[in-house]
């Protein structure tokens, strides 16, 4: 039983610092893009997809209560959403 719950605590743990980071993974795109003011190399139906996809997760965290889950959905929504401006501002 002791064990069980260091595991859920340590799952629960590397779950949140995930959901803290993985957003933080986006920022570089944004920076390139803004830097180099193209993105010609950045596909937009690819983070189009990737934000679209993220929804679902977003809408079961909300029916769940989930707040971590719905803050780092957020968090990541924003993020595509200004890639994907991006992307049509510098590439089309």
């Amino acid at each position: 039983m002791k064990q069980t719950s260091a595991l859920i605590r340590n799952t629960e743990k590397m779950a949140l610092l995930a959901g803290v980071f993985q957003p933080l993974m986006i920022l570089p795109q944004i920076s390139t893009i803004l830097v180099n003011k193209s993105a010609n190399d950045v596909s937009l139906a690819t983070w189009a997809g990737t934000l679209l996809l993220g929804l679902p997760i977003l809408l079961y965290g909300i029916v769940h209560r989930l707040r971590p889950i719905i803050v780092t959905q957020i968090i990541n929504a924003t993020l595509q959403i200004t890639v994907v401006i991006a992307i049509i501002i510098y590439q089309y």
